[in-house]
């Protein structure tokens, strides 16, 4: 792969990842709190949300290492939705963090 074609492939990703993230902000976060639904979740389980962040992108690793172990072949589709998943728990995750550090 070119370094033109992968940077290709990255900004396809971040596109599809932005989209997801905004779109998904309207269901799970449609007042002025980003991380509400982390926050109820955490409330629920005893957790932090950095916790809780953290065990929703591992039910998403384990997706994709169950994808990568079979040795299939998945439609693109299906890369993109699991692996963009991953990333959106991650950039999740740096927004709590950002955030609790920005607060002191």
């Amino acid at each position: 792969m070119t370094p033109q074609e992968f940077e290709a492939v990255l900004l396809r990703s971040q596109c599809l990842t932005r989209e997801v993230l905004m779109k998904k902000a309207g269901e799970y976060a449609p007042g002025m709190d980003r991380f509400a639904n982390f926050r109820r979740a955490a409330e629920f389980q005893h957790l932090s949300m950095e916790q809780v962040c953290w065990n929703f992108l591992m039910k998403h690793l384990v997706s994709v290492q169950d994808m990568v172990e079979s040795g299939k072949e998945y439609p693109q589709e299906v890369w993109d939705e699991k692996l963009g998943d991953t990333h959106n728990y991650l950039h999740l995750r740096e927004g709590m963090v950002t955030g609790r550090r920005a607060k002191g």
